[in-house]
């Protein structure tokens, strides 16, 4: 073999994993490792706190109010606000289908993608608390909307937690 041919297998070489690299992580590269959710209240100025599962606080404000969370947990929303039953929404996790991409291109971007979290859309994106008085009892729910990834709309009631 002779010099040029060895430098012509050294770039095809280099160009092959150049691209295995650069297709590797689709989700990572497209959608990012977080996520911006939307947060609002009826009436405004609720208090919000955004708590792991494990109930570690990662973020507080007043509504609206918008936080970006990392994409590989799941959360709980708390709104509260004085004179008002609290209402509790839980952020999940879901598969995101631009990893599909990096399963295709082979493991290593799959696996950077479940590292990262990019594999995981959180639902829902935005949420819309109306609150309910405490004095009122013939509405034991809150009424939330829930807004998902491409604007679907959804209301439902919510039971509320007790804090007694």
């Amino acid at each position: 073999m002779n010099k040029n041919e060895l430098k012509m297998q050294f770039i095809m070489a280099s160009l092959l994993l150049g691209a295995f690299f650069f297709t590797s992580g689709c989700a990572t590269l497209i959608t990012g490792t977080s996520q911006n959710i939307a947060i609002s209240s009826k009436p405004p100025n609720a208090q919000v706190r955004v708590e792991t599962v494990g109930g570690v606080e990662v973020a507080s404000g007043e509504t609206p109010f918008s936080v970006t969370l990392r994409r590989k947990d799941e959360y709980m929303v708390i709104i509260s606000m004085p004179g008002y039953r609290e209402a509790r929404i839980q952020i999940r996790k879901e598969f995101n289908p631009i990893a599909i991409l990096s399963a295709a291109a082979g493991l290593f971007g799959a696996f950077i993608d479940l590292a990262t979290g990019a594999a995981w859309n959180l639902t829902p994106e935005r949420i819309e608390v109306t609150l309910v008085e405490v004095t009122d009892s013939s509405h034991p729910e809150a009424m939330v909307t829930i807004i998902y990834e491409g604007g679907l709309k959804r209301v439902i009631e919510v039971p509320l937690v007790s804090n007694h």
